[in-house]
């Protein structure tokens, strides 16, 4: 079987700022791999294409 996998990331940091907007352009600078946290907030797998070898895995 082959299948399309989706996962949505959720990434989060902590910054200094005076005010909500501040604080938005001081996350923006800082690149995602450096960002403290990441949390998987959802998953979806899609089947693409049948096995020709087993076209039922789930049966």
């Amino acid at each position: 079987m082959r299948y399309l996998v989706t996962q949505e990331i959720l990434y989060r940091v902590t910054v200094d700022a005076r005010n909500e907007k501040e604080a938005l352009e001081c996350a923006e600078e800082i690149p995602y791999q450096e960002w403290d946290n990441e949390i998987l907030t959802r998953e979806e797998i899609v089947p693409m294409e049948e096995s020709p070898i087993n076209p039922n895995p789930g049966s």
